[in-house]
């Protein structure tokens, strides 16, 4: 009879508590990998978080609104504005200084289409038809070889030095000039001081003079 006990006892050991402590040991692995989860599915929420706006949430940003950093990337520099001024004033000028040539030696100028092409590298098409077409077909004459006095930012240095500032808002720039006239040989203006505005608008990623106001 003791030997039995002894001989259960003995099986209970070698094959019943083996069983139940690896029973054990897979309901613990399903505890931890299904902890696992939920910290690794709580860890991906919160990343989303993170990387979105609060409370997961998606901005959406009102129409023709941007971001400003991306807005700035695209605003030109107050040098670069002032080259664009100083090589569309050059550009025109010698436009219409060669017309005027033709003019004066009877030979057959070029027509406007032709000649404006290379400008519409700095001006609008609107604005150089509107103000320049009828400027260049009838008179030239009237200004001769001195309408560089129309074109005074033709000169850098003076577009430089007169450069007064710029604002921005959206695709459209304002650029200002402050220009003393008191030192000009070829105005005969005392104590005047003039003031220029361009108008820049956003074209297929480049600016274009649309626009410029004179006050005096």
């Amino acid at each position: 009879m003791r030997k039995k006990r002894i001989l259960c006892f003995l099986l209970i050991v070698l094959f019943v508590l083996p069983i139940v402590a690896c029973g054990g040991k897979e309901i613990d692995t399903d505890q931890k990998g299904t902890e696992t989860v939920d910290e690794q599915g709580t860890g991906l929420q919160e990343n989303r978080s993170e990387e979105g706006t609060p409370n997961g949430r998606e901005t959406v940003l009102p129409e023709g609104v941007e971001i400003s950093g991306e807005e700035e990337a695209g605003t030109p520099s107050e040098g670069e504005l002032i080259n664009i001024i100083h090589n569309a004033e050059s550009a025109l000028l010698n436009l219409c200084v060669e017309g005027f040539d033709a003019e004066f030696q009877g030979t057959e100028k070029k027509g406007f289409d032709q000649a404006s092409e290379d400008l519409l590298k700095y001006y609008t098409k609107d604005y150089l038809y509107s103000t320049w077409k009828d400027f260049y077909e009838n008179h030239l004459g009237e200004w001769g070889y001195g309408m560089g006095e129309l074109f005074i930012f033709s000169d850098y240095d003076t577009a430089k030095n007169s450069f007064a500032g710029m604002t921005k808002k959206q695709d459209k720039i304002e650029v200002y000039f402050s220009y003393d006239m008191r030192n000009d040989e070829y105005h005969g203006f005392d104590n005047e001081i003039a003031e220029y505005t361009y108008i820049l608008i956003q074209l297929n990623g480049g600016w274009f003079i649309d626009e410029v106001l004179f006050k005096q």
